[in-house]
C-alpha cells in the first residue's frame, strides 16, 4: 500500500514538473477549494458555500499571467485568502474539522514561494513576517474555539473525522509538495557545489594545457617520494625532459604550432607512461616524470618508448609537418639525498645530452 502511494505521488510529481510553478500553485488551491465547496454543500452551510465560490473565482483570476508571474502578489493573495477561509471554517464548523492544520502547510508554502522568487532573481521574499502571521492565526483559533462553539453543529460525527482526515491528507501532501522541491534544489546544488570543487582542486594542481601536474603539486610528491624511499628503501627514478629546439619552433611556425606540439607530446605521454607515475609540466617544455619503484634501467626503456612515439608522430600543421624531439636526462633516488639534488642531477644530465646532439637519453 505504501509503494503503491508513494509510485502515486512520484507519478503525479513527475507530471507537475512539466507545468511551471504559478500553475502548479493555483491549480492546487483550486483544487483544495473545489474539495470544500462539496463538503460545504452537502453540510448546507451558505456563507462557506459563498466564500468557497468567491476563492475559486480568485483562484482563476491568479491565472492571469501579470498575476501567475508575479510570486509575491501570488503569495500575498493566497496567504491572505488561506488565513481568512481557515478562520470562517473554524467558525462555522469549529477545531475538529481540522482546517487550521492548512497553517502547517501554509508556512513551508511561503518559503517555497521565496525559492521560487529567488530562481526568477526576483526580490527575496522576507518569509519570517509571514511565519510569524501563520503561527499567531493558528494559536487565536485554537484560543477561539477553546471559548466559542461552532456556528454549525455537525451532527454525523463520522463525517466530521472524515473532512479532518481530508484536510490532514491534503495538508500533508502540500507540506510533502514543498519539501519535494526544496530536496531537489539542495540535491541539486550539493552536486553542482562537487562539481564545482572537484573542477577547481583538479585546476589547482594541473596544467591547463596538457593535463599533467603542475610544479606545486610534484613538489609535494618529490618530498614524499624521498620519505618513502628512506624509510622502504624501494627506488624511485626522475626523468626531466624537454623539446628539442622548441624555440626554433615557436620562431618558424609560431606559438600555436608550438602549443600542438605540447599537446601531442603530452597525448603520447598519457598513453604510455604508468597510471601509477606523476607527469608535472615542470616548466614551458620542459617535463618532469616521477617514477615510483622504478629503477634507472626500467626508466630509460619508458624513455625511449616515449622518445621513439615522439620521433614517429610529427605534427601537422597548416599544411607542414612540423617534426620534433625530445631529449631525457634520468636519475634515479640515491640514499641521503634531498629532492632538489636529484632534480639536480637529472638536469646536469639532460644538459649533457643537450650537448650530445640532443635526441637522446642520458642515464
Amino acid at each position: 500500500m505504501i509503494n503503491r502511494f508513494k509510485t502515486f505521488y512520484l507519478s503525479i510529481l513527475s507530471q507537475t514538473k512539466q507545468l511551471d510553478h504559478g500553475t502548479i500553485i493555483v491549480l492546487s488551491a483550486s483544487i483544495v477549494h473545489v474539495i470544500s465547496l462539496v463538503v460545504f454543500s452537502y453540510l448546507s452551510i451558505p456563507i462557506m458555500i459563498v466564500i468557497n465560490l468567491l476563492s475559486i473565482m480568485v483562484c482563476f483570476a491568479m491565472f492571469l499571467p501579470e498575476i501567475r508571474n508575479d510570486y509575491s502578489m501570488i503569495l500575498k493573495i493566497i496567504f491572505t485568502e488561506s488565513i481568512f477561509y481557515i478562520f470562517a471554517a473554524t467558525i462555522c464548523i469549529g477545531w475538529n474539522a481540522g482546517f487550521p492544520l492548512y497553517i502547517f502547510a501554509l508556512i513551508p508554502f511561503t518559503y517555497y514561494i521565496s525559492y521560487l522568487s529567488t530562481l526568477k532573481d526576483d526580490n527575496r521574499i522576507s518569509t519570517l513576517g509571514f511565519s510569524i502571521v501563520a503561527t499567531v492565526a493558528f494559536l487565536s483559533m485554537r484560543l477561539y474555539s477553546y471559548f466559542e462553539e461552532p456556528l454549525y453543529h455537525v451532527s454525523e460525527i463520522r463525517f466530521l473525522y472524515f473532512i479532518y482526515m481530508v484536510n490532514a491528507g491534503i495538508s500533508i501532501l502540500l507540506i510533502l509538495f514543498c519539501l519535494s522541491v526544496f530536496y531537489s534544489a539542495i540535491t541539486f546544488s550539493e552536486s553542482t557545489l562537487r562539481a564545482r570543487n572537484s573542477r577547481l582542486s583538479s585546476l589547482a594542481i594541473t596544467d591547463p594545457l596538457t593535463g599533467f601536474y603542475n610544479r606545486r603539486f610534484m613538489v609535494d610528491h618529490l618530498r614524499q617520494a624521498v620519505y618513502r624511499a628512506e624509510q622502504t628503501n624501494i627506488p624511485f627514478s626522475l626523468l626531466l625532459c624537454d623539446i628539442d629546439d622548441f624555440k626554433l619552433i615557436n620562431d618558424t611556425y609560431g606559438h600555436n604550432c608550438g602549443d600542438q606540439v605540447i599537446l601531442k607530446m603530452s597525448s603520447i605521454m598519457h598513453r604510455i607512461v604508468r597510471d601509477s607515475d606523476y607527469i608535472c609540466r615542470w616548466g614551458g617544455e620542459e617535463i618532469l616524470i616521477l617514477l615510483p619503484g622504478c629503477p634507472a634501467n626500467n626508466a630509460a626503456r619508458l624513455a625511449e618508448k616515449i622518445r621513439s612515439e615522439i620521433i614517429e608522430h610529427p605534427v601537422q600543421y597548416h599544411g607542414n609537418t612540423v617534426p620534433f624531439s625530445m631529449t631525457f636526462g634520468i636519475q634515479s633516488y640515491e640514499a641521503c639525498t634531498d629532492y632538489l639534488e636529484l632534480l639536480k642531477k637529472a638536469d646536469s644530465k639532460l644538459y649533457q645530452g643537450k650537448q650530445n646532439g640532443k635526441n637522446c637519453i642520458v642515464l
